[in-house]
């Protein structure tokens, strides 16, 4: 009998020992690099835990020793980077302060979240255009970082894997600073934002995108969506609110479902043009329909010297001399609110009014004569006091910097006397919708706006003057004329006739009313009749 029980304890541990435990209770993750000195860097990856999950799986959280590969182009450089955990998992739960005891993370019934974040140096020991930083869901030992069961988007049982590349060829470089956390919890069909806060401690330019979820369980192959929702498009919303900017990562939609759904947001650091790093944070939105109340949104107002496009853009051409604009809170609730802001560029001001009040408003103004072309912007963080769940929301503001709009013709067909031709407009640089408006003799001929960098139109012969704008303040204007081709549109004939023949009868078309018919003679001399 001893022998037998020995037995079975000794098959036990050898089936747990071989047990993958995917935690399948991580919102969210991001993966950063700071540069330390030289070719040394700090890696520091961020994972947000489910207090609801199993306590023995999230427990482990805490002290997981996270693996982070590190490829020079297509090579492994080192599989042993281990990074080990610096908060042992603080409490980020999206709820009123006095609530806080009440969340699944204190044993209370309130949705709960922890962060935890874990750090490790290497030193590269050189130079290259591809550094790749890749987090493959190993949390040490058997312990793997599976996504949530509950994602509504995406098919389960995947393992969570994020990445960042790094060039380092020209100097060193840092990954970008984030100002929110990727655990946004949002109402059932109320319009809804998110925006990560990225700003660059390197003045780098920032490009952002959707991207796929990636399964490290299936060699780094993108997640399988569920049909209809792609990367692009990761949320049920209602028809035509969804809005994404890759300028400055402003998200916008309303909800229309109950849903939590797998969102990958990729940021591009671009210095003088070339691209020096990427960085991915993984993200889960969670959409619930027993939110109690109405989110605060902003509404920008009073807008002088811009032109604003979809996502707060706010377009000025190179040499514009000040912008300014309010932005005002919409508070359905009346619930306190507080302002903050993050990312002010250069010189501007940003002041808030009546803050911490249900009506709070926030002014902007600039002098911009100088700046160059670019793209330069901050953040307004919008905070509630609303009980249970708060709403804490941060919006993008981008001043988008642009040359003067350019333009010139081609000429695409001849007139042959009494055609239109077709005038091809070649467009740059400016902001859109640009507007092309042509004039004949000062007399206005007709006024396109562009759909793409180029317009096309049917002119007559003649000297016209096209001015493109992009606004009052940004434009350009070019001189041009529609040359005659000077000749019929008409197919040569000859008719071979003796003098005193009997006289015949020749067709010639009239193509255009008061078209005059000359007569030649075989030595080009003009006849009488």
């Amino acid at each position: 009998m001893k022998l037998k029980l020995t037995a079975l304890f000794t098959l036990v541990c050898t089936v747990l020992a071989t047990t993958v435990a995917n935690a399948t209770h991580i919102f969210g993750a991001d993966l950063l690099y700071k540069h330390i000195s030289g070719n040394t860097y700090q890696i520091i990856l961020t994972l947000y835990g489910d207090c609801s999950a199993d306590a023995t799986l999230f427990g482990q959280l805490s002290t997981a020793t996270p693996n982070v590969l590190v490829y020079r182009g297509a090579t492994l450089f080192t599989d042993t980077l281990k990074l080990r955990s610096i908060n042992g998992g603080i409490e980020v739960s999206p709820v009123c302060p006095s609530r806080i005891r009440d969340t699944k993370c204190s044993g209370g019934l309130l949705p709960g979240i922890k962060q935890f974040t874990y750090i490790d140096t290497i030193d590269l020991r050189g130079t290259h255009t591809g550094w790749r930083f890749v987090f493959n869901g190993k949390l040490g030992g058997t312990y793997q970082a599976g996504r949530s069961g509950n994602i509504t988007n995406a098919y389960s049982g995947t393992v969570m894997q994020i990445e960042a590349t790094l060039n380092n060829t020209n100097g060193p470089n840092n990954s970008p600073v984030y100002s929110t956390i990727p655990t946004p919890f949002y109402c059932l069909n109320l319009l809804q934002e998110y925006n990560q806060g990225a700003t660059d401690p390197d003045a780098d330019s920032l490009a952002f995108s959707l991207v796929p979820g990636v399964d490290a369980s299936s060699s780094g192959a993108p997640v399988n969506y569920v049909f209809p929702y792609t990367a692009a498009a990761p949320l049920s919303t209602a028809a035509g609110t969804f809005r994404f900017s890759d300028i400055n990562g402003q998200l916008t939609f309303n909800p229309d479902i109950v849903q939590d759904a797998l969102v990958v947001n990729k940021v591009y650091e671009y210095e003088r043009g070339v691209l020096v790093g990427t960085s991915e944070r993984e993200m889960t939105f969670i959409v619930l329909d027993n939110c109690g109340g109405n989110p605060p949104s902003s509404q920008l107002n009073h807008v002088v010297g811009a032109t604003v496009t979809d996502g707060n853009i706010i377009n000025i051409c190179k040499g514009a001399p000040f912008v300014s604009f309010d932005i005002d809170i919409i508070n359905p609730d009346s619930d306190y609110v507080k302002l903050g802001y993050s990312g002010l560029p250069g010189a501007s001001r940003l002041n808030i009014f009546n803050d911490s009040t249900a009506h709070p408003y926030a002014s902007f103004a600039w002098n911009t004569d100088t700046l160059t072309t670019g793209n330069y912007t901050f953040f307004l963080k919008i905070k509630n006091n609303h009980c249970p769940l708060i709403s804490n929301q941060t919006v993008a503001y981008t001043i988008k910097v642009s040359n003067k709009p350019t333009i010139n013709t081609e000429q695409l067909s001849p007139t042959e006397c009494v055609h239109r031709s077709y005038i091809k407009f070649n467009l740059a640089e400016g902001y859109k919708p640009r507007t092309v408006s042509i004039y004949k003799d000062g007399t206005l001929v007709n006024r396109i706006t562009d759909t793409a960098d180029a317009v096309f139109d049917s002119l007559a012969a003649g000297d016209y003057t096209a001015i493109v704008s992009s606004d009052s303040l940004c434009s350009s204007t070019t001189v041009f004329a529609v040359a005659d081709s000077g000749r019929l549109p008409l197919s040569g004939f000859n008719k071979t006739v003796c003098k005193n023949d009997t006289p015949i009868q020749l067709y010639v078309p009239l193509l255009a009313a008061g078209a005059v018919i000359q007569w030649y003679d075989i030595a080009g001399t003009p006849l009488s009749t």
